[in-house]
Formats: structure tokens, sequence, C-alpha cells
């Protein structure tokens, strides 16, 4: 992936890690865009991504803070490609059977194909306060 070695100076989307339940288990995850990505991915407009946008969610293991696997989403001209990557950036075959079920679980994201990040509840009302 030749977007991969600009990863490190991507800006992170979240001020502090994020759970993320992929792959079956728990990690610690760094969500980062591309600089194609981030207005849109930011807003969460649907589909709006310019060719070129990339959406990378950088795991590490919960337990041992060990790197991870890098999940990625690039925007191609005819489609999204789905892509988890090893810590060198090169595909990995232990989850290419994964890529399928990436692909049918975000196709029913709020944002297709994009959940975006996590969001702090709304406050609850103040006692006594009228709706």
């Amino acid at each position: 992936m030749p977007w991969f070695s600009e990863l490190g100076k991507w800006e992170a989307a979240t001020p502090e890690p994020i759970r993320s339940e992929h792959l079956g288990r728990p990690h610690v995850a760094q969500v980062r865009l591309s600089p194609e990505a981030r207005a849109t991915y930011l807003g969460l407009v649907a589909d709006d991504y310019p060719v070129g946008s990339v959406i990378l969610e950088v795991l590490r293991e919960v337990d041992t803070n060990r790197p991870g696997p890098v999940l990625a989403l690039e925007r191609t001209e005819a489609e999204w490609r789905y892509w988890v990557l090893d810590t060198e950036g090169r595909p990995d075959p232990a989850h290419a059977e994964s890529l399928e079920l990436c692909a049918r679980c975000h196709a029913a994201a709020p944002s297709a194909p994009v959940f975006g990040l996590p969001r702090s509840p709304p406050p609850a009302p103040s006692p006594g306060a009228s709706p």
C-alpha cells in the first residue's frame, strides 16, 4: 500500500485510543485519516469521499499493548477496498477471509461504509427540568 508509509504523518481522529472489537477480540485502536478523508469522515457525510481517501484503524492488543493489525478502508474510482494489514503494511493473509465480512458489516453503517467515531451520549436532563 503506497499510502501506508504516510500513516505516521496523519493526524489521529481520536484524542485518546478507542476500544475496537474488530477481528473477533478486543483491541485498543487509534483512527487515522488521510488528508483527503479527514473533513468528510469527521462530518460523516455519506459516501462523499474523494478518490484516494484512506481511513485506518491502527490496533494494539489490549493486554500487552503490542501492535496489532491495521484495518484500512481505501476509496478507489469504483469502490471501497478493505484491507487487513500487518505492522509493515503488507496484506495479512491470516485475515484474508475477513474482508467479505468487513464489506457486509460496513454496508450497514449509518454513513456507509463508515460508522464514525464513538460519540458521547447526550447529557442527562437536570432533575426538574422541563423537556
